[in-house]
């Protein structure tokens, strides 16, 4: 296993530098990789000790904290590191936390802090859209699933579209949408689902 090999030698470094952050770091992901989150987390709080603005050490805790279940800890890493280095990708994880402790418009604002500084981040136009329509914003989970789509046409986007326009009424645009995500990934389960739904919903009303 490359982690493994990567954890060896990282060690073998530590044992004549035990306070290189640069080592610490690079040993507290390749544990992770391993799934040794624990160990991860231990590795990577001793990084951190030695420099608090490492911002890719506070990126790899939070991603070892997510595993091991402690969502707190990981959004506050998150945001640690977003104060010391503002990211979009970190943003987009930081919003992912939020969803999992449940709040919703903090995720949102996440989201929406991802596309002030890129504003063509399909991701973050999909995570938002996402966000909105399990707010039941549906309107403007429509706006932003729509941009995602036109930057970055896939199943998941065109799924999640159908979705909303399914829920706003638009029977036709939703499933054009999800026939699309049928034809773009075959194995899209819930866009199979949701085609069938509407079809038998369709069929019923007739």
């Amino acid at each position: 296993c490359e982690a493994h090999v990567t954890q060896q030698a990282v060690e073998r470094g530590l044992a004549v530098e035990p306070l290189n952050v640069e080592l610490l770091n690079a040993l507290g992901f390749a544990l992770f990789q391993q799934g040794k989150s624990q160990e991860a987390v231990v590795a990577l709080e001793k990084a951190l000790a030695v420099d608090p603005k490492h911002w890719k050490a506070h990126n790899n805790l939070a991603l070892a904290a997510i595993d091991i279940g402690e969502l707190e800890v990981a959004e506050a890493h998150y945001r640690e590191s977003l104060a010391i280095k503002p990211q979009p990708a970190i943003y987009n994880d930081l919003g992912f936390v939020l969803e999992r402790q449940g709040l919703t418009d903090e995720a949102a604002e996440a989201y929406r802090n991802a596309l002030k500084l890129d504003p063509k981040s399909a991701t973050a136009h999909y995570n938002l859209g996402s966000s909105l329509a399990r707010s039941g914003k549906l309107a403007e989970a429509e706006s932003h699933l729509r941009i995602a789509l036109k930057l970055s046409p896939n199943a998941q986007t065109h799924t999640g579209l159908g979705i909303v326009l399914s829920e706003l009424g638009r029977t036709d645009e939703a499933i054009a949408n999800l026939e699309a995500a049928v034809k773009a990934d075959s194995k899209s389960v819930l866009a199979r689902q949701k085609l069938a739904e509407i079809q038998q919903g369709s069929a019923r009303a007739d």
